[in-house]
């Protein structure tokens, strides 16, 4: 074999290996709870229930919901913006506080971290052991030193009886009540392999009907040796 082909074979290697280390890295497991209450507020998402107004982020005036969370672990926050930065200045910080809104984690987002394809950026933090049961706050600012009135982002929202959240942009700040930022808090199950049982699990339930009765682990597995074995052919063959 040539020193080209072995080096191909070098570089798919630690690309997957990294590839594999990335996605155990963000492997959480979302409340169930909070996709069915988004379900039934967006038409998009298989509902006819109509939508609220979005929160407008004004520079340097944070949006903030309370939350509880229903497990241990809480590790992940995806939170849906409906018009992303577009100035290259633009700066969004997310930062989840305790019940009395003292800063625990942070992370700033800018213009690039929002170009991608799904409606939620996930917010990652080490998980949170004894989480289940405690309020937290979820606060978003935009900052910019581009100052506007126009070209805001905005977090979609939803109308939700039992929830509430505050923006100190508006006029001397508003609170709307009955209704929620569009977000789920996603929990870790205390380790990779964990959380990748979890996972199997929840797929396990949507799997076609030809392959009841298949361990999904087997079929993942083999799936990925397949793929291994098709990429070394092709470099062979080369």
């Amino acid at each position: 074999m040539s020193k080209a082909k072995i080096t191909l074979l070098i570089i798919f290697g630690a690309t997957l290996l990294l590839l594999l280390v990335k996605f155990f890295s963000i492997l959480s497991i979302p409340e169930n709870k909070n996709i069915v209450r988004i379900e039934r507020a967006y038409p998009t998402m298989g509902s006819s229930y109509p939508k609220t107004k979005p929160a407008q982020l004004f520079v340097g005036k944070p949006v903030t919901q309370k939350f509880v969370a229903s497990r241990n672990n809480l590790t992940q926050i995806n939170i849906a913006f409906e018009d992303f930065p577009t100035f290259q200045k633009d700066e969004i910080v997310l930062t989840l506080r305790d019940e009395n809104c003292q800063p625990i984690h942070s992370h700033t987002f800018g213009r690039v971290s929002f170009w991608h394809d799904t409606i939620y950026t996930r917010f990652n933090f080490p998980p949170i052991p004894d989480s289940k049961e405690k309020t937290y706050c979820l606060q978003a600012e935009l900052r910019t030193d581009e100052p506007r009135k126009k070209d805001l982002p905005k977090i979609m929202t939803f109308r939700s009886e039992n929830d509430s959240f505050f923006n100190s942009g508006e006029k001397g700040g508003k609170d709307f009540n009955r209704q929620s930022l569009l977000f789920k808090s996603a929990y870790s199950e205390g380790g990779a392999w964990s959380n990748m049982n979890s996972l199997v699990e929840r797929m396990s339930q949507h799997k076609p009907s030809f392959f009841k009765g298949v361990s999904l682990e087997i079929i993942i597995i083999l799936s990925f040796l397949f793929i291994i074995f098709l990429v070394t052919l092709f470099v062979l063959i080369l």
